[in-house]
Formats: C-alpha cells, sequence, structure tokens
C-alpha cells in the first residue's frame, strides 16, 4: 500500500484537460493528502505490530516513503517558481520539462524498492 501511495504522489504533476498545470494549491492538496493518508497507515501498522526498541525494516520502507511524498510535495512548491520561465507572461516555458522530474522521481522510487526486495 506505501508503494501505490507514494506512485500516486506524482499525479500532482498531472495537467488538465485544456493543457494547464494544476494551480500549486491542488497540487498541494493531491500531495498532503497522501502523505496524511501514509500517516495514518503507519498508525494502523504500528497497532497491530508487537512494540520493539528498534526500526524494523518496514518502519524504514514507511519512513522513506514518507520522504519521496514529502519531496515531490517540496518539488509542487518550488517547479512554478524556479524552473519555469516567465519572461512572456502569455506563454511561460518549462526550463526543466516536468515529465521529466516525474520520470526521475519514479526511477530513483523504482531502485529504492528493489533495494528493499534485496535486503529484506
Amino acid at each position: 500500500p506505501m508503494a501505490v501511495l507514494t506512485c500516486m504522489s506524482t499525479m500532482s504533476a498531472a495537467v488538465e484537460p485544456n493543457g494547464e498545470r494544476l494551480p500549486t494549491a491542488d497540487r498541494l492538496s493531491v500531495s498532503l493528502t497522501l502523505l496524511l493518508t501514509a500517516v495514518a497507515y503507519k498508525f494502523v501498522v504500528a497497532s497491530s505490530l508487537p512494540t520493539v526498541s528498534y526500526w524494523t525494516m518496514l518502519d524504514k520502507y514507511v519512513l522513506l516513503c514518507f520522504c519521496f511524498i514529502l519531496s515531490f510535495s517540496l518539488e509542487n512548491v518550488i517547479y512554478p517558481g524556479l524552473l519555469v520561465d516567465r519572461s512572456d507572461p502569455d506563454n511561460p516555458e518549462e526550463i526543466i520539462p516536468e515529465i521529466w522530474l516525474v520520470g526521475g522521481y519514479l526511477a530513483l522510487f523504482t531502485l529504492f524498492n528493489i533495494y528493499f526486495l534485496i535486503v529484506a
């Protein structure tokens, strides 16, 4: 479930049918809702597992998933301000296409999952 929630955070980079990007507030609402859902998942799982004094693999995995969701939330705020050229107000251009950032994010998350499959 955490992997699905984390991958869903990229949905905040979706575009509307007319080709416009979602406003930053809408993008953040998607990301922060997913972050709250991940926290709720962590509480549910933690309540059904025995209490131990060390971090389990599940704890580490969930924490890193939180970090991935948080990093994409930060991208939702930083990208429109820093990586979009607004010199022509009628036609803003992306300096780095956001699809590359989303692809890199998903590739890194895939490598992260492969690592956890090997280690676990």
